[in-house]
């Protein structure tokens, strides 16, 4: 990241920057007056400059991962204010990477995200105070609000929330269509310069050279500005994309591969073999790490007052805290998120029809309805829901009567930035991170190839063939089984008894919903799960206890909020159902 902090208040922003530097954060920038406060800290384990300074006396800070023409550092951020003077934030849609930038003058301070809103800036606001910070936790912490109901719900249930909400009331995060500026007070403006809409992906079709030239350039930008590289690997395409693109031209990449039990680690022992083939095949150097499963969260950890929230990734696992705190000793560290966009998704094709309405790609695509038996003011929820997506849908130029497939997969992508970005937010506050599959031009390109071109994974492996074909060798591990690569069509082939008993499931899904609800919901549902499970529970009875037993001795402690939240799987009903409960809990 490494950090940023504004506040009007002198004594909350002496409190805060005090605990950021007891747990390893570097002043980068600071300003102490008062009504006006801010600082900015480095990474935490590189030396990166974030800063940089004007001749007019203006400051322009960066927090993440900024790159601008090929540039990081004060280049980057020299090279940026010579275009914003002149085109204000619409220059931010040329940059890469993760990040936000403050414009830092003596009338103002000018903040927004990169043009997606990757990166995470949360804010807090009243008569008297503002905060701003990379944090809502850590601003919790001093305003003391009580916890958003439907927000925490959403959170848990679909592993991300729509919009400006967090899971605490009047603490927001900022949008990637707005700004906010500081002076004495605090002010949010909407401005959506930038943003990637239907008019972009529609203007004209995509091409799979376009693809691969754009995925090869800002790999061999990484490479030219990153020494040590270090890809995140499963036995799944959307890493294997971004490993081809960053070895194209022979350079080297450590891949590293963890391994825990149970839905929460989302990996296999059938996924490191993937992994380690392919570094065998490539020469690339191999670090595996292993989760233990039972795991409890300590209370003063040193990962909670760097990261807040972010602390409780993999249900606070110290081991995968430590992993992306030393790193694999890398100044680089990427993983696959955001690749969904180069390939069909399986859970929209299967309720997908014309004409499909907003409100369907609520309930069906997006909801699902999987939790609604356990969720008593499930209508009230569902109305929050479609209405925060309806309203982006509209800012996006989508027909929300009737949506296109390109349509329903834009529109998930801004779902994945919200729920698939946290892990290359931890990495950016030690090193530098970005996602390959979610810079500008790499994702525009990817919406605007044809829907049908991704089916089969037919597009990602065009890729791959484009950019390493040797890696076409070693066969696919995802969603828990192998698949085959035909060469001559560039196809993943599926196993005709798998697809009988994934068609036999999904039929006993539809009539389970559709005829026995409540049965279904509570009994049936939750025994196939069980039955189809892989990994098995990603915690043991004792584990459960302790979190359950920590619950009713600390309701009023909200830290256990983002704990449980991140425990969430769709694979274990349970965790859920505890959730949805919680808020009740803590607001008693």
């Amino acid at each position: 990241m490494g950090k940023i902090l504004l506040s009007n208040s002198t004594e909350i922003f002496n409190k805060m920057h005090e605990s950021y530097r007891k747990v390893g954060f570097r002043i980068s920038f600071f300003e102490n007056e008062e009504k006006r406060n801010i600082s900015c800290y480095k990474k935490i384990y590189i030396d990166n400059e974030n800063v940089w300074y004007a001749e007019d006396g203006t400051a322009v800070i960066s927090v993440g991962t900024f790159i601008y023409k090929n540039e990081i550092g004060s280049k980057a951020l020299n090279l940026f204010y010579r275009d914003f003077q002149k085109e204000g934030i619409e220059a931010r849609k040329r940059a890469d990477g993760i990040f936000a930038l403050c414009i830092h003058n003596k009338n103002k301070d000018l903040i927004f995200t990169d043009i997606d809103g990757k990166y995470a800036i949360y804010y807090y606001m009243d008569d008297d105070k503002y905060i701003v910070s990379c944090s809502y936790a850590h601003i919790q912490e001093y305003v003391h609000m009580p916890v958003n109901e439907y927000a925490m719900m959403e959170y848990s249930m679909q592993e991300c929330i729509w919009g400006k909400d967090t899971p605490i009331k009047n603490i927001y995060r900022l949008e990637s269509d707005q700004l906010l500026i500081c002076k004495e007070n605090l002010k949010v403006v909407e401005d959506a310069s930038g943003q990637i809409c239907v008019g972009l992906i529609e203007e004209k079709s995509g091409s799979i050279d376009n693809l691969c030239k754009y995925m090869r350039e800002k790999a061999d930008c990484y490479n030219k500005l990153f020494e040590k590289r270090s890809v995140c690997m499963t036995g799944g395409l959307d890493t294997r994309v971004v490993l081809a693109a960053m070895i194209s031209k022979q350079e080297k990449s450590s891949i590293i591969s963890w391994q825990g039990r149970g839905h929460v680690f989302n990996s296999q022992l059938e996924d490191r073999v993937c992994c380690k083939n392919i570094s065998e095949k490539c020469g690339l150097p191999f670090k595996t790490v292993e989760f233990e499963p039972f795991y409890k969260m300590c209370e003063d950890s040193v990962y909670y007052e760097r990261m807040g929230e972010l602390a409780f990734i993999y249900g606070g696992n110290k081991t995968y805290q430590q992993l992306m705190e030393n790193g694999n000793g890398s100044d680089y560290m990427t993983f696959g998120f955001l690749g969904e966009s180069l390939r069909s998704n399986d859970a929209l094709d299967k309720v997908y029809h014309t004409p499909f309405p907003m409100e369907e790609y609520v309930d069906k695509f997006y909801l699902k309805g999987q939790y609604k038996t356990f969720v008593e003011n499930w209508d009230a929820y569902r109305d929050y829901v479609l209405k925060k997506i309806k309203m982006r849908a509209i800012k996006l130029g989508i027909n929300i009567e009737n949506m296109t497939q390109k349509e329903c997969m834009l529109l998930d992508y801004y779902r994945r930035v919200r729920c698939d970005t946290d892990q290359a937010k931890i990495a950016n506050i030690y090193r530098y991170s970005t996602l390959l599959s979610g810079e500008p031009l790499v994702r525009l390109e990817s919406l605007r190839i044809s829907y049908n071109q991704k089916s089969k994974a037919h597009l990602q492996l065009q890729c791959i063939q484009n950019m390493r074909p040797d890696l076409m060798e070693i066969p696919v591990f995802s969603h828990c089984r192998y698949y085959p690569i035909n060469k001559k069509i560039l196809e993943i082939e599926t196993n005709a008894k798998q697809e009988k008993i994934i068609r036999l499931k999904d039929q006993v899904d539809q009539w389970g919903k559709q005829y026995f609800p409540l049965m279904y919901g509570r009994l049936f549902g939750f025994y196939l799960k069980l039955k189809t499970s892989y990994n098995g529970n990603s915690l043991d009875n004792d584990s459960m206890e302790y979190y359950i037993d920590y619950i009713r001795e600390n309701c009023h402690n909200k830290k256990i909020l983002y704990m449980l939240s991140h425990l969430n799987t769709k694979k274990w009903d349970d965790i859920a159902k505890i959730l949805c409960t919680l808020v009740y809990i803590a607001k008693k």
